[in-house]
């Protein structure tokens, strides 16, 4: 047995006993000591790898909200200045007016096809217009549609703003999905209603995506945003535990233990707080700038702290371990010899190492003077070495440390340690190097370990990677630099301006290409100098983008060489590390407004030219018309677009006709010709018509266009002058036959009364014979004095010096007068057998109106001698009848020869009659009806025939009903 056995076994002397209580308290003392300070260690370990820990998650989300909140912020800045940029653009808004002041099918299917072409452009999900009624019209399915009440709620603002106004993130009242609507004003209006330009994305599709993407794999990282809405916040995207989450998720402002609610409640940074499981979360709160919505970033705690926690728990139980077995070594000293007690101080020391070797950050402990004492593996494989080669070696020949920006080794940190007495931290910008050409970048610290007395024993050093956060740091770094690509070689000209001075903080190189100035020159300058406008013109409108009231200009700016140029400019604002700045982006639009300014022109020549322009493609089909083709044909411009023009044909001109003209334009060559169309009224009409092919490039007929000037006017006018002629010619013609007639007519009469005034001259004849004679001299001298008096009647009408003398008459008088007279004359006729009757339809109260009562019987008289005169069987029937209020009809209706179509288009004409040869049947000036006409108009009413050969004729005439007072 060992001398301590037996000194242990047997009694002890009180001095024995004394000596063995005090090595026993000392080696209790020794074990406490080492247990604190290993309890310290791990605890300041743990404290420091928290920290660390807290820190890099803190890094991560910061650079990770920065990027979404920046992409999402920079989206929607660029889709307002784009719808903006939509309802400012000319085309879009010619359609729009073209459709306003016409609303055909053709107009709508254009209007339509621009809006479908847009919509695909900039990724809309729809794009249409709206009226501050609240109704879209769809122009795809004709009709007007009632838009939806949140819709509804953002016109106004719409319609006040200068530039593109919002509706945030809302549920579609149709059930398929979420939208967002981007409106701006289009300036002008429907049936006074004002439209508004919509433009509608899927936030699932356009948003959604900047705030799922992670970039780096995790369990529990995520973004999202929220907004506030009365006294709840409401998350308006989708969460990663919950994919349908987006406007259904909603925190009550109360709950300020949550994230999101403390971000809406004003604070920014980053925090420990709740998430929407429960779970305790890091994450970094921040308002997306220009938007209503706020950004939560997060990470669980869990996730965050999950090594450490492991860590932590093989470190106490390593230290539950170290406890234990120092208290079986302080145990066991009441039973052991002192090599035991060592023995189980070794074993204690393994296991401590032990516990230290399964940190991921890299630790190594040394001696006072800077020899290694430990490496735990993360060291080791720092420097790929084993522990073996390296322990016993100094700390600085094994972990070099220089500075990566000098290249200069950086200070021991063993030697500054204990020299300086305090914690020595290696900064960011060291590198270790790790042998065969390998540097690599790390960030730690020393601490000095002492005994109880407080003398420095050893050191610890404790230092981390760098190289994974680096790679992060560089991956936002090459995404800034990417932005700042944008800005620097975008072919666009680009300018960065303060708001305040109008001083150019920077130009990317097109603009100094564009500008001819240098970029460094332009950074000298201000954009007063470049603007031609007024300086407080121009202030004004830096102060309009700066409060978001307008963003599209269209300026003139001057060039290094003098020369000016119309440009259009888009500009917004952001905060750079210069502060509040103005972007703009700059179009030279000079060739565009030059060629506007031409088209304009050539557009208003064709639409105000006075002969008809119309254009087809090469199938004929008819794409444009201006409006004089419209005023000819009497076809709108929407009624024949896309039809072919052999519409219009009127069925004069023969196929041979059309095959020349259209070989004559499929070669290439320009036809010219007269030519007959029909208009849409059935008339017809002339035009002297040029077709001209239109080729492009490659001589290949794009076009036909064709210009026609109307020659109906002067077609009218000559065939006016050829019936001019003829008409001529047959006046002269009829002059003839009335100068013969009215001879034969005078000569018949006159030369019976000079026969038989010859005959009276002779004393042999008989008294009975001379009373017959002077009978024919009489009746033909009565014969003589009516045609005195046609012609004269008929002067007078035709000078205008027939005077109406109107009184009250009897129409039952008048017609009783003339049945009488014309009675007794049907009773003496020898040559036929008629019968008159008399039939009035007027009431009593009706007869007696205010006319001239001889004049009427002279027409009545003029009707009804011209109906016996031509009717040798048969009945003629002279009556009236009233017609409305204001008219009384009358008429002569006979049963004689009746008249053909041509006699009754010139029977009222003067001097003409149905037999106009010298050898006709039926004698007469032919001129009583001409003298009915005049004296029926003179009486206020009118006159007109039928008949039909064979069957007799029916005149008819009217007068006004006047009542006496």
């Amino acid at each position: 047995m060992p001398e301590n056995d037996v000194l242990i076994s047997r009694s002890s002397s009180p001095e024995e006993l004394g000596n063995s209580i005090f090595r026993k308290r000392g080696i209790i003392v020794l074990s406490v000591i080492v247990s604190l300070i290993t309890v310290a260690a791990a605890y300041l370990y743990y404290q420091n790898e928290k920290r660390g820990l807290w820190q890099k998650a803190s890094d991560e989300l910061l650079a990770v909200s920065e990027l979404k909140s920046g992409e999402i912020s920079d989206w929607y800045s660029d889709e307002l200045h784009d719808i903006d940029l939509l309802a400012g653009n000319e085309l879009l808004r010619g359609l729009v007016d073209d459709w306003v002041r016409s609303d055909a099918e053709q107009t709508r299917r254009v209007l339509s096809g621009q809006l479908r072409a847009l919509r695909n452009e900039h990724g809309y999900r729809d794009l249409f217009i709206c009226e501050g009624g609240g109704l879209r019209f769809d122009v795809d399915a004709d009709r007007e549609v009632e838009i939806n009440a949140w819709l509804r709620a953002y016109l106004p603002a719409a319609l006040e703003s200068r530039i593109g106004v919002c509706t945030d993130i809302y549920e579609s009242p149709f059930g398929d999905g979420m939208f967002m609507d981007f409106l701006a004003s289009l300036h002008t209006t429907r049936e006074g209603k004002p439209l508004i330009l919509v433009g509608r994305f899927d936030p699932a599709k356009s948003i959604f995506p900047f705030i799922e993407h992670w970039p780096a794999s995790s369990a529990s990282a995520e973004t999202y945003i929220a907004r506030h809405e009365g006294a709840s916040v409401v998350i308006v995207s989708n969460l990663r535990d919950q994919p349908d989450a987006a406007l259904r998720f909603m925190y009550p402002l109360t709950d300020t233990a949550a994230a999101v609610v403390k971000a809406v409640r004003g604070f920014s940074g980053i925090m420990r707080a709740t998430d929407y499981h429960g779970t305790e979360v890091i994450a970094y709160a921040t308002a997306v700038s220009g938007t209503p919505w706020f950004m939560v970033t997060k990470k669980d705690l869990g996730e965050v702290f999950e090594g450490l926690i492991f860590e932590s728990a093989m470190l106490g139980t390593s230290l539950v371990l170290i406890v234990l077995v120092l208290a079986l070594g302080i145990s066991s000293l009441f039973s052991s010899r002192q090599n035991r007690i060592y023995r189980d101080l070794w074993s204690i020391e393994q296991e401590f190492s032990a516990t230290w070797y399964g940190i991921t950050d890299a630790i190594v402990t040394t001696q006072a003077d800077g020899t290694i004492s430990h490496l735990n593996p993360a060291a080791l494989r720092l420097i790929g070495q084993g522990e073996q080669v390296v322990r016993g070696k100094r700390f600085s020949e094994v972990f070099r440390f220089f500075s990566e920006q000098s290249g200069e080794p950086v200070e021991d940190p063993i030697r500054q340690v204990v020299e300086g007495g305090v914690q020595s931290r290696l900064s960011s910008g060291v590198m270790l190097d790790a042998g065969e050409g390998r540097f690599i970048p790390v960030l730690g610290s020393a601490s000095i370990l002492r005994h109880k007395d407080n003398s420095v024993f050893g050191v610890v050093v404790v230092f981390r990677d760098q190289t994974e956060l680096r790679t992060r740091q560089r991956m936002i770094e090459e995404s800034e630099q990417q932005y700042r690509s944008m800005f620097e070689d975008h072919a666009a000209v680009k300018l960065l301006i303060d708001p305040d001075t109008g001083a150019i903080v920077d130009a990317n190189h097109a603009a100094s290409e564009f500008y001819g100035w240098s970029r460094a020159e332009l950074r000298q300058m201000k954009i007063q100098q470049i603007n031609t406008l007024p300086s407080e013109n121009v202030q004004q409108s830096m102060t309009d983008v700066l409060h978001q009231k307008r963003a599209h200009y269209d300026f003139r700016h001057r060039r290094a060489d003098g020369s000016e140029r119309d440009v259009e400019v888009f500009a917004g604002t952001f905060n750079g590390k210069a502060g509040n700045l103005i972007y703009s982006i700059v179009h030279d639009v000079t060739e565009k407004k030059s060629a506007e300014r031409r088209l304009r022109l050539l557009g208003r020549s064709i639409e105000q030219s006075p002969v008809s322009v119309i254009i087809t493609n090469p199938e004929g089909e008819i794409e444009y018309v201006n409006p004089q083709f419209s005023k000819v044909s009497g076809y709108a411009a929407e009624e024949v677009l896309g039809r072919n023009p052999r519409f219009l044909k009127s069925g004069l001109h023969t196929h041979d006709f059309y095959a020349d003209l259209w070989s004559t334009i499929l070669s290439g060559s320009e036809w010219t010709g007269e030519m007959r169309n029909k208009k849409k009224n059935g008339e017809y009409y002339w035009e002297q018509a040029v077709i001209s092919p239109v080729m492009d490039t490659q001589s290949v007929i794009t076009h036909f266009i064709g210009i026609k000037t109307d020659l109906t006017p002067e077609k009218e006018l000559m065939a006016e002058l050829v019936m001019a002629k003829e008409k001529a010619e047959e006046s002269d013609r009829l002059k003839s036959a009335f100068l013969a007639n009215m001879s034969h007519e005078i000569r018949t009469p006159m030369n019976t009364i000079i026969g038989f005034s010859e005959l009276l001259s002779d004393p042999q004849i008989s008294p009975d014979d001379r009373a017959d004679f002077t009978s024919v001299i009489r009746q033909r001298s009565y014969d003589l004095l009516n045609i005195i008096n046609d012609i004269l009647d008929i002067s007078l009408i035709e000078a205008g010096e027939v005077r109406i003398v109107e009184e009250e008459s009897s129409i039952a008088d008048i017609l009783q007068d003339l049945l009488v007279t014309f009675n007794h004359y049907a009773k003496n006729r020898s040559d036929g057998n008629v019968q008159l009757i008399c039939v009035n339809e007027l009431d009593e109260a009706a007869d007696r109106v205010l006319v001239d009562g001889a004049r009427l019987r002279q027409v009545l008289t003029n009707l009804l001698s011209n109906a016996f005169k031509f009717t040798q069987e048969g009945t003629i029937t002279l009556g009236c009848r009233g017609a409305g209020d204001e008219n009384i009809l009358f008429y002569v209706s006979d049963s004689g020869i009746g008249l053909s179509d041509e006699a009754i288009r010139y029977i009222f004409d003067r001097f003409r009659q149905v037999d106009e040869s010298s050898s006709r049947r039926y004698g007469g000036t032919g001129l009583g009806l001409a003298i009915s006409q005049g004296i029926v108009r003179l009486l206020g009413g009118d006159i007109w025939v039928e008949s039909e050969a064979g069957k007799g004729s029916t005149f008819q005439f009217t007068i006004p009903a006047k009542r006496g007072v």
